[in-house]
Order: structure tokens, then sequence, then C-alpha cells
């Protein structure tokens, strides 16, 4: 009945079946090996006793259920009506005045809405969050929703056990007139050929949440192809990451995406095609704008908390982007550890010619010209570099009058300190690119690495490759990664060992 891949809740937290058999710690006797969605109810990645039974997607979010306990706890999916019934059929059948001490009032909102039509299809706005809806549309189920559900312009179905998505576009192709639809925390394991013999649209969604997924690139197309009319697009916290490897065609309909807390380097090489307002990109591995190429229509950029360390990248976007009027970029390694945040911020608003809005703080005029003069003071001065064949530097000459004696670039503090290394893993072959601080620990860039990888600090080695033969463990936990003498474009390898936690 239960099978590896099957989506359940139990005790009230949604899993995932990735095991299901004999343990070596406990013999005779049927296990569950489930990873959870909420990562802080597992206790390995599947390894038990030094013996791997499965892998989960995020490190340290498995555990094992003895078979008599897993049926007890399980909480069986249900059906879109029976959820839909369960949550508003109380509310439809409640009586529409009640007392308040003697005084008889009138119940107003959504009570009295039901108390009015008895009906369900007068619902315009449902949320079956975190309600265990799960694929199987029963038989004659479609037709029923159909009937209860014929208008419905606001959809939660977040946090549910639907993992086919094939079958989740069936239900949707039964709520004809849904506009917002929130596809939240449910992780879709199969169903994503639902496009590769016949168009399948659905054309009335405008709003789609899609975040904590897991999705992965390859499902772009896909969800393009299914919902051709979006305007909004979350995909915040997936499993994006080599966007820069495929061409996407966005909607032209679409006005905002979100693609914050992936793995993203780079975007589509399309992408100065995509006829966005707003992108946000935060919380990814940007360490440089230069592929980013150009867009003339975006209007509002969120690329904070990436690992921006050039002033240069600035420079790049205010030419890239010439109708940018909204930036977030804060915790980028932009600074000198020295400068304050407010010469920061100066510089910052300085380097762009129509950003109006900066972090979440408005630019007004008087704001502007005192951060432009603060600027240009220090580029005459010498104690900033910026590219004098930049046409935003002609207009800001030309606007103060300062005329700026020969630079040569100043070396910052980060320069020498800050250092990019290649991490490969010899088991698997995969590498990626970090940037790290020489005075940072070897557990803090540990953690980093396992951030990116999903994998535990403790079940982590690193070392550095000397040789054909030699390696160097880096065993020192809180010695800083300086001790251990790499530079830039150095290569770092990474091992996982058994956690050997039950």
């Amino acid at each position: 009945m239960y099978t590896v891949g099957s989506r359940l809740c139990i005790s009230d937290e949604l899993c995932t079946i990735r095991y299901v058999g004999e343990i070596d710690a406990w013999p005779g006797i049927v296990a569950y090996g489930v990873e959870w969605d909420n990562t802080s109810r597992g206790k390995h990645s599947g390894t038990v006793g030094g013996r791997r039974y499965f892998r989960t997607e995020v490190a340290n979010s498995g555990s094992f259920i003895k078979e008599s306990k897993f049926l007890d706890s399980v909480q069986p999916a249900q059906s879109f009506v029976t959820a839909l019934k369960a949550r508003y059929g109380d509310i439809l059948n409640d009586v529409g005045n009640f007392k308040l001490g003697t005084k008889k009032v009138e119940s107003f909102g959504f009570e009295k809405l039901g108390i009015r039509n008895r009906e369900f299809r007068e619902l315009k706005r449902v949320s079956l969050s975190r309600c265990k809806v799960g694929d199987r549309l029963e038989e004659n189920e479609q037709d029923n929703i159909k009937q209860l559900a014929v208008n419905i312009i606001d959809l939660d179905l977040s946090y549910n056990l639907l993992s086919n998505f094939r079958e989740t576009i069936r239900l949707l192709q039964c709520i004809e007139k849904v506009e917002i639809l929130d596809l939240t925390g449910n992780i879709f394991t199969s169903g994503w050929e639902i496009c590769d013999k016949s168009k399948v649209e659905i054309k009335n969604v405008r709003h789609l949440n899609m975040g904590s997924c897991r999705l992965t690139s390859q499902n772009l197309r896909t969800i393009f192809a299914v919902f051709p009319n979006l305007e909004t697009l979350n995909l915040n916290s997936n499993c994006l990451s080599d966007i820069s490897k495929i061409n996407i065609k966005l909607p032209d309909s679409l006005q905002e995406l979100n693609i914050s807390g992936n793995s993203i380097d780079s975007l589509s090489p399309n992408f100065v095609n995509w006829r966005l307002k707003t992108i946000k990109i935060s919380h990814n591995l940007f360490t440089s704008t230069d592929k980013m190429l150009r867009n003339e229509f975006i209007e509002e950029l969120d690329i904070s908390h990436n690992y921006l360390k050039n002033w240069e990248d600035l420079d790049t976007l205010n030419v890239g982007f010439p109708r940018l009027k909204s930036l977030r970029i804060g915790n980028n390694p932009l600074s000198d550890a020295i400068d304050s945040s407010e010469s920061v911020f100066y510089e910052t608003i300085s380097r762009f010619d129509k950003v109006s809005t900066l972090n979440g703080s408005t630019i007004d005029k008087p704001l502007r010209e005192e951060a432009e003069t603060y600027f240009m003071t220090k580029v005459s001065s010498g104690e900033t570099y910026y590219d004098r064949s930049l046409v935003r530097y002609k207009r800001l000459e030309n606007r103060y009058g300062l005329k700026c004696s020969p630079q040569k670039r100043i070396n910052s503090w980060l320069d020498d300190n800050l250092i990019k290394l290649t991490v490969l893993e010899p088991e698997s072959g995969e590498k990626m690119s970090v940037c790290i601080l020489r005075t940072w620990s070897v557990r803090y860039v540990k953690s980093i690495i396992c951030n990116h990888l999903n994998s535990s600090i403790l079940d982590t080695e690193l070392f550095v490759p000397r040789g054909l033969t030699k390696v160097d463990l880096l065993d020192r936990d809180f010695s800083p990664i300086s001790d251990y003498q790499l530079d830039d474009n150095d290569e770092l390898c990474i091992k996982l060992t058994s956690d050997g936690v039950k």
C-alpha cells in the first residue's frame, strides 16, 4: 500500500517514503525509512550503523519508523472534495445570527455569505493548506469538483500531499476560474511528462506560487507551457542551479519572477529577451554581474545575499539595466571592512542613474545630490576608483564640475583576503565554486560548503590535494583557513563520511 516515493502525513508532519524493508538494527521487523519535509525531525541521511539504506535530498532529514508505529501514526490522504467539505461545511451551515448577551447580532463576512447562499459554488477564495489533499481523483469526483468549485478564483493548496504534477493539473482543469494558485511545499516527484504528447494548458492562472517544491531547472519548461498566461511566479527555495545551460522562454505576460534561495550563479542565455518588470535572485551564488548580460525591461532587481565583491559589478548593472528604479543589493561583500555603512550607501546610489529606491529606502533629490557630491569628492581625490570611460562618470563630472586627478586602482582589503576555491567531491565528480575569506575558520568554511551540498558538517571532511599522492586534511575546525596555504583558484576536496546515527 505504501511504497517508495509515496507522500504521507505522519503525526501532522509531511514526509516522503525512501525505504521499505528490514534494517540490521531491527531484524525481522519491517521498517519505513522516511525523509521529513521538516528537517528538524530527521536523525540521519539514510545511513545507520555504517550501512546506507537510502539517500535524502536534504542532509539529516531522514529517520526510520517501525511498521507498527508507522501504521498507527500515518494519516491518509483525502480527496479535494472531502477536504473542501471538511474545511468549509460547518461554516456554510452555521446559523446566520447569534446572541451577544441579550442582543441579537447579525454575522458578517464569510459566514454571512455561506448562510445566504448555502452552496459551495459561491466560494471564491478557498484555503486547503495542510489538509492532506492527495493526488488521486475518486470516481465521479471531477464532476463534483466542477459543480462545487465553479467560482473559486483564489486557491491555496500549499503543504499537501500532491506529488504527481499530471494529476494536479487534472484537478485544476476542473476549477476553471482559478487565477491565484498556491502550491508551495508540495513535492512533485512524477507527472512532469504531461506535455510530451499533447498540449495541456491552464490559461486562467495569473499568479502561481511553487516555492519549496524541490523543483529543478528541467521542470521550468513544463511549468511555463502549462501556465502560459502567468503574471507573477514564485519559485523561491527550490533546487534550481544550471538555468544558464537552457534557453527558457517566459510567457509574454510574466511581469515578476522570484527565483531567490536557489543555487544559481548565472542566468539563461536569452535573459536579454525576458520582458519582466521585477526579478528577485537573492540568496543565490552570483559572484559577478557579467553573466547577467543586458535587459531593457527590468525596473526592480533584488540581488541581495550573493557574493558580489567588486564595485564594477554595480556599474555593469547600471549600463545593462537602463530602466532600473528599485534595487536591493545588501549582504554582498562589496566594501572594505573599514567603510561605514553610510559611505557604502552613498557610493551605491551614485553609481546608478535612475535608482530611486535602494534596499527599501527612498532616494529623494537632496539625498541623491548629497551622495553624488560625497562620491565624486572621493573619486577626485583618488580615494575611490571609478572608470572614466563610463557615460555615468561623464554625467557626474559635468554636473558637479569636479576634475579628477589621474587614478590608479586602489587595492581593497578584500582583494587580498577574498579567495575563490573549486570544491570537488571525488566520488561523484561534482564541482562547485565558493568565495571565502582567508580569516574564516575551517568549520565555517565547512558549513558554507555543506549548505550548498545539502550535507551535514559532522559527516564531512575537507582536504587539499598536494601532488599525486599526498593530501592535507583540514582537521583543525577552529583554525583559520589561511593556515593551510590556500590561494585563489586552488582546489579543495570534500569527503562524505558515515554518520552512524539511527
